[in-house]
Protein backbone atom coordinates (compact mmCIF):
# COMPACT_ATOMS: atom_id res chain seq x y z
CA UNK A 1 0.00 0.00 0.00
CA UNK A 2 2.72 2.48 0.95
CA UNK A 3 4.96 2.02 -2.04
CA UNK A 4 7.78 4.55 -2.40
CA UNK A 5 7.68 6.84 -5.42
CA UNK A 6 10.46 5.90 -7.77
CA UNK A 7 12.64 8.29 -9.77
CA UNK A 8 10.99 7.27 -13.06
CA UNK A 9 7.55 8.48 -11.87
CA UNK A 10 8.96 11.78 -10.63
CA UNK A 11 10.64 12.42 -13.99
CA UNK A 12 7.40 11.69 -15.87
CA UNK A 13 5.39 14.04 -13.64
CA UNK A 14 7.95 16.86 -13.89
CA UNK A 15 8.17 16.44 -17.68
CA UNK A 16 4.38 16.51 -18.02
CA UNK A 17 4.07 19.64 -15.87
CA UNK A 18 6.84 21.43 -17.77
CA UNK A 19 5.16 20.63 -21.10
CA UNK A 20 1.84 21.94 -19.79
CA UNK A 21 3.48 25.15 -18.55
CA UNK A 22 5.19 25.62 -21.92
CA UNK A 23 1.86 25.20 -23.74
CA UNK A 24 0.17 27.68 -21.36
CA UNK A 25 2.96 30.23 -21.92
CA UNK A 26 2.76 29.79 -25.70
CA UNK A 27 -1.01 30.25 -25.73
CA UNK A 28 -0.85 33.36 -23.55
CA UNK A 29 1.82 35.04 -25.66
CA UNK A 30 0.10 34.22 -28.97
CA UNK A 31 -3.50 34.71 -27.81
CA UNK A 32 -4.25 37.58 -30.22
CA UNK A 33 -2.88 35.75 -33.25
CA UNK A 34 -4.85 32.62 -32.40
CA UNK A 35 -8.08 34.58 -31.92
CA UNK A 36 -7.62 36.39 -35.25
CA UNK A 37 -7.10 33.06 -36.97
CA UNK A 38 -10.43 31.70 -35.72
CA UNK A 39 -12.42 34.94 -36.07
CA UNK A 40 -11.40 35.97 -39.57
CA UNK A 41 -14.88 35.76 -41.01
CA UNK A 42 -17.22 36.72 -38.22
CA UNK A 43 -20.73 36.05 -39.39
CA UNK A 44 -22.43 37.62 -36.35
CA UNK A 45 -21.39 40.91 -34.80
CA UNK A 46 -23.13 42.81 -32.00
CA UNK A 47 -23.28 46.42 -33.17
CA UNK A 48 -24.91 47.94 -30.10
CA UNK A 49 -27.02 47.08 -27.11
CA UNK A 50 -29.12 49.10 -24.67
CA UNK A 51 -31.18 48.27 -21.59
CA UNK A 52 -34.73 49.53 -21.97
CA UNK A 53 -35.82 48.91 -18.39
CA UNK A 54 -37.84 46.28 -16.50
CA UNK A 55 -35.61 43.52 -17.80
CA UNK A 56 -36.02 44.48 -21.47
CA UNK A 57 -33.02 44.88 -23.74
CA UNK A 58 -32.64 46.03 -27.35
CA UNK A 59 -29.68 44.89 -29.43
CA UNK A 60 -28.59 45.41 -33.01
CA UNK A 61 -26.82 42.46 -34.62
CA UNK A 62 -25.09 42.41 -37.97
CA UNK A 63 -25.30 39.10 -39.83
CA UNK A 64 -24.07 38.79 -43.42
CA UNK A 65 -24.22 42.59 -43.92
CA UNK A 66 -27.83 42.78 -42.69
CA UNK A 67 -28.81 44.57 -39.48
CA UNK A 68 -31.35 43.01 -37.14
CA UNK A 69 -33.10 44.62 -34.17
CA UNK A 70 -33.58 42.10 -31.37
CA UNK A 71 -35.70 42.94 -28.34
CA UNK A 72 -35.54 40.56 -25.41
CA UNK A 73 -37.27 40.63 -22.05
CA UNK A 74 -37.79 38.60 -18.94
CA UNK A 75 -40.11 35.64 -19.45
CA UNK A 76 -40.81 36.70 -23.05
CA UNK A 77 -39.89 35.42 -26.46
CA UNK A 78 -37.39 37.57 -28.33
CA UNK A 79 -38.64 39.79 -31.15
CA UNK A 80 -36.46 40.03 -34.25
CA UNK A 81 -36.89 42.65 -36.99
CA UNK A 82 -34.78 43.14 -40.12
CA UNK A 83 -33.69 46.77 -40.31
CA UNK A 84 -33.58 48.53 -43.69
CA UNK A 85 -30.20 49.46 -45.13
CA UNK A 86 -28.87 52.98 -44.60
CA UNK A 87 -29.23 53.71 -48.33
CA UNK A 88 -32.94 52.88 -48.14
CA UNK A 89 -33.44 55.18 -45.16
CA UNK A 90 -31.58 58.05 -46.85
CA UNK A 91 -33.62 57.55 -50.03
CA UNK A 92 -36.89 57.59 -48.07
CA UNK A 93 -35.85 60.76 -46.23
CA UNK A 94 -34.88 62.48 -49.48
CA UNK A 95 -38.21 61.44 -51.05
CA UNK A 96 -40.09 62.84 -48.06
CA UNK A 97 -38.22 66.15 -48.23
CA UNK A 98 -39.09 66.43 -51.93
CA UNK A 99 -42.76 65.85 -51.18
CA UNK A 100 -42.72 68.37 -48.33
CA UNK A 101 -41.05 71.03 -50.53
CA UNK A 102 -43.79 70.71 -53.16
Amino acid sequence: MNEPIDLHTIIIVITFLSIMLAIAYFLRTRKDQIQLHFHKEQKLKMTSSIVLGHGNKASILNANNNDFLIITGKNQAASIKLLPHTNTIEKNVSDLTKVIKK
